[in-house]
């Protein structure tokens, strides 16, 4: 999993270099970022992509 705390102005190019990777690893960008033409892109290729949500919220809520 690529987790990017960057703004939204740098989070796009992060996101389509992690695109790039053998792994395809999940793409999530934390609270308040969001890179939707990127995201979208990512989605297409069959990646998880995740835009403004919190990890540690979720994970506090699955209670993981």
């Amino acid at each position: 999993m690529v987790l990017v705390f960057r703004p939204s102005e740098e989070a796009a190019e992060i996101a389509a270099e992690a695109m790039t990777r053998e792994e395809g690893p999940a793409i999530w960008l934390q609270e308040g970022i969001r890179a939707d033409e990127v995201a979208a892109e990512g989605r297409n290729k069959g990646l998880t992509v995740i835009q403004d949500l919190c990890a540690y919220r979720v994970h506090r809520a699955l209670g993981i």
